[in-house]
Protein backbone atom coordinates (compact mmCIF):
# COMPACT_ATOMS: atom_id res chain seq x y z
CA UNK A 1 0.00 0.00 0.00
CA UNK A 2 2.80 2.45 0.94
CA UNK A 3 4.69 1.57 -2.21
CA UNK A 4 1.59 2.26 -4.36
CA UNK A 5 1.16 5.65 -2.65
CA UNK A 6 4.82 6.51 -3.18
CA UNK A 7 4.60 5.58 -6.87
CA UNK A 8 1.47 7.70 -7.37
CA UNK A 9 2.93 10.69 -5.52
CA UNK A 10 5.96 10.89 -7.82
CA UNK A 11 3.94 11.86 -10.93
CA UNK A 12 1.79 14.18 -8.80
CA UNK A 13 4.77 16.11 -7.44
CA UNK A 14 6.50 16.11 -10.82
CA UNK A 15 3.37 17.63 -12.40
CA UNK A 16 3.07 20.16 -9.58
CA UNK A 17 6.71 21.19 -9.99
CA UNK A 18 6.37 21.58 -13.76
CA UNK A 19 3.20 23.68 -13.44
CA UNK A 20 4.84 26.01 -10.89
CA UNK A 21 7.94 26.30 -13.08
CA UNK A 22 5.74 27.17 -16.06
CA UNK A 23 3.91 29.89 -14.12
CA UNK A 24 7.17 31.54 -13.15
CA UNK A 25 8.45 31.69 -16.72
CA UNK A 26 8.36 35.07 -18.42
CA UNK A 27 9.27 35.78 -22.01
CA UNK A 28 10.75 39.05 -23.21
CA UNK A 29 11.26 40.66 -26.58
CA UNK A 30 13.05 43.99 -27.05
CA UNK A 31 13.19 46.52 -29.83
CA UNK A 32 16.50 47.56 -31.33
CA UNK A 33 18.21 50.34 -29.38
CA UNK A 34 17.55 53.76 -30.89
CA UNK A 35 20.51 56.14 -30.64
CA UNK A 36 19.09 59.65 -30.81
CA UNK A 37 22.44 60.93 -32.02
CA UNK A 38 21.95 64.56 -31.02
CA UNK A 39 23.05 66.59 -28.08
CA UNK A 40 19.97 67.45 -25.99
CA UNK A 41 20.87 69.98 -23.30
CA UNK A 42 24.41 68.62 -23.19
CA UNK A 43 23.41 64.95 -23.03
CA UNK A 44 23.20 62.15 -25.58
CA UNK A 45 20.51 59.48 -25.17
CA UNK A 46 19.40 56.11 -26.44
CA UNK A 47 16.40 53.94 -25.67
CA UNK A 48 14.50 50.75 -26.37
CA UNK A 49 11.17 49.08 -25.54
CA UNK A 50 10.48 45.61 -24.11
CA UNK A 51 7.37 43.45 -23.92
CA UNK A 52 7.29 40.92 -21.07
CA UNK A 53 4.81 38.04 -20.98
CA UNK A 54 4.01 35.02 -18.87
CA UNK A 55 1.01 32.68 -18.94
CA UNK A 56 -0.78 35.06 -16.55
CA UNK A 57 0.21 38.60 -17.61
CA UNK A 58 1.77 40.94 -20.15
CA UNK A 59 3.42 44.33 -19.64
CA UNK A 60 5.44 46.86 -21.65
CA UNK A 61 8.50 48.85 -20.59
CA UNK A 62 10.46 51.69 -22.13
CA UNK A 63 14.08 52.17 -21.04
CA UNK A 64 16.09 55.32 -21.67
CA UNK A 65 19.81 55.82 -21.03
CA UNK A 66 22.10 58.82 -20.99
CA UNK A 67 25.32 57.77 -22.71
CA UNK A 68 27.61 60.59 -21.54
CA UNK A 69 27.07 60.77 -17.79
CA UNK A 70 24.15 61.33 -15.43
CA UNK A 71 21.42 63.51 -16.94
CA UNK A 72 20.37 66.42 -14.72
CA UNK A 73 17.13 66.19 -12.73
CA UNK A 74 14.10 66.38 -15.01
CA UNK A 75 16.07 66.09 -18.25
CA UNK A 76 14.77 62.59 -19.10
CA UNK A 77 11.15 61.57 -19.56
CA UNK A 78 9.78 58.20 -20.65
CA UNK A 79 6.40 56.54 -21.21
CA UNK A 80 5.65 52.93 -22.25
CA UNK A 81 2.75 51.69 -24.39
CA UNK A 82 1.45 48.13 -24.82
CA UNK A 83 -0.35 47.26 -28.06
CA UNK A 84 -2.37 44.18 -28.95
CA UNK A 85 -1.91 42.32 -32.22
CA UNK A 86 -4.51 44.56 -33.90
CA UNK A 87 -2.39 47.64 -33.12
CA UNK A 88 -4.66 49.05 -30.39
CA UNK A 89 -2.97 50.56 -27.34
CA UNK A 90 -4.35 48.53 -24.41
CA UNK A 91 -2.17 49.83 -21.54
CA UNK A 92 0.23 52.71 -21.06
CA UNK A 93 2.31 54.23 -18.30
CA UNK A 94 2.12 57.83 -17.16
CA UNK A 95 5.15 59.94 -18.02
CA UNK A 96 8.08 59.34 -15.66
CA UNK A 97 10.86 61.89 -15.24
CA UNK A 98 14.18 61.51 -13.48
CA UNK A 99 13.87 62.98 -9.99
CA UNK A 100 17.63 63.10 -9.47
CA UNK A 101 20.70 62.95 -11.74
CA UNK A 102 20.51 59.51 -13.40
CA UNK A 103 22.03 57.44 -16.16
CA UNK A 104 18.91 55.31 -16.79
CA UNK A 105 15.14 55.76 -16.53
CA UNK A 106 12.42 53.13 -16.98
CA UNK A 107 8.64 53.31 -17.27
CA UNK A 108 6.42 50.20 -17.13
CA UNK A 109 2.80 49.94 -18.20
CA UNK A 110 0.20 48.35 -15.95
CA UNK A 111 -0.18 44.60 -16.43
CA UNK A 112 -2.94 42.93 -18.37
CA UNK A 113 -4.10 39.41 -17.59
CA UNK A 114 -5.91 39.07 -20.92
CA UNK A 115 -4.34 36.38 -23.10
CA UNK A 116 -3.17 37.53 -26.49
CA UNK A 117 -0.29 38.75 -28.60
CA UNK A 118 1.29 42.05 -27.61
CA UNK A 119 4.15 44.36 -28.48
CA UNK A 120 5.70 47.40 -26.80
CA UNK A 121 6.24 50.96 -27.92
CA UNK A 122 7.07 54.13 -26.10
CA UNK A 123 8.15 57.74 -26.21
CA UNK A 124 11.15 59.57 -24.82
CA UNK A 125 11.40 63.21 -23.81
CA UNK A 126 14.73 65.01 -23.62
CA UNK A 127 15.12 68.49 -22.18
CA UNK A 128 17.20 70.77 -24.40
CA UNK A 129 17.49 73.81 -22.14
CA UNK A 130 14.26 75.50 -23.21
CA UNK A 131 11.75 72.67 -23.57
CA UNK A 132 11.29 68.97 -24.23
CA UNK A 133 11.88 67.25 -27.54
CA UNK A 134 9.99 63.98 -27.93
CA UNK A 135 11.19 60.93 -29.85
CA UNK A 136 9.37 57.62 -30.40
CA UNK A 137 10.73 54.21 -29.46
CA UNK A 138 11.05 51.48 -32.08
CA UNK A 139 8.44 48.76 -31.55
CA UNK A 140 9.41 45.49 -29.90
CA UNK A 141 8.75 42.15 -31.60
CA UNK A 142 5.40 40.51 -30.79
CA UNK A 143 5.11 38.21 -27.80
CA UNK A 144 2.18 35.94 -26.80
CA UNK A 145 1.10 34.83 -23.35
Amino acid sequence: MIRKLRVSFIPFFLGLFLSVATMAYAGQASSPVTNFGMNYGGYIYNGYCTITTSPSFASASAIMSCTNGSASTGYMGVSAYMYNDAGTCVKYSPWAYNSSPQVMLTATSPYTSVKGTYYAGGSFRMYNGSGYLEEPCAYSPRQSN
